[in-house]
């Protein structure tokens, strides 16, 4: 279980970073690794709930965003 959790918070890091870097530039990679760090500290410190909810809220909100653009983005694609 240890090793799948560490695969897994390597593996949204260089996600992350990858997405930062093609919409924000190379210089973006150096801030989000700093977040990122402090935020794997918190966890680790943190509640296991209060982690948990936060996760599913961030998660959340990338689904609304998600719903939002395949709507605008289908009215698009019809229109054509």
């Amino acid at each position: 279980m240890g090793l799948f959790a560490f695969s897994g918070i390597i593996t949204w890091c260089y996600y992350v970073q990858r997405c930062l870097a093609y919409v924000f530039g190379e210089s973006s990679r150096h801030t989000f690794k700093i977040m990122f760090l402090i935020f794997i500290f918190l966890g680790s410190i943190i509640n296991l709930g209060d982690v948990a909810n936060f996760s599913e809220t961030m998660l959340l909100t990338l689904a609304i965003a998600n719903v939002l653009d395949c709507i605008l983005f289908s009215i698009k694609i019809a229109d054509n």
